[in-house]
């Protein structure tokens, strides 16, 4: 299967993506801008930003991006979890509601 992994440089992200692929899976890493290498699609929730090309076809997508919980959980804190989510959430299913050949499972 072609499986797009948000958030595959996260804790269980990596575990993910480095066992889909021994099991033969190809991985598309949906990275932000900054950490994007060249095999990498790039995206960002400010401003939204996800070029969706790379998705066509893709047959699931797996949606783990967003702020980390770890860390002391204060008002800022709980407000950068929620809102990495919802609009990373919405960005993606936007876009993947767009595409002519969507994902069978987000």
């Amino acid at each position: 299967m072609n499986i797009a992994v948000t958030g595959p440089t996260g804790l269980v992200g990596t575990a993910l993506c480095r066992f889909l692929e021994g099991e033969g899976h190809t991985v598309l890493r949906v990275v932000q801008n900054a950490k994007a290498q060249p095999h990498d699609l790039p995206w960002s929730i400010k401003p939204p930003s996800l070029p969706p090309g790379r998705l066509e076809g893709v047959d699931a997508v797996v949606h783990l991006a967003g702020e980390s919980i770890m860390g002391r959980w204060d008002a800022d804190k709980k407000r950068r979890i929620v809102e990495t989510r919802t609009l990373g959430t919405r960005l993606l299913a936007e876009t993947l509601s767009g595409l002519e050949r969507p994902p069978k499972v987000l």
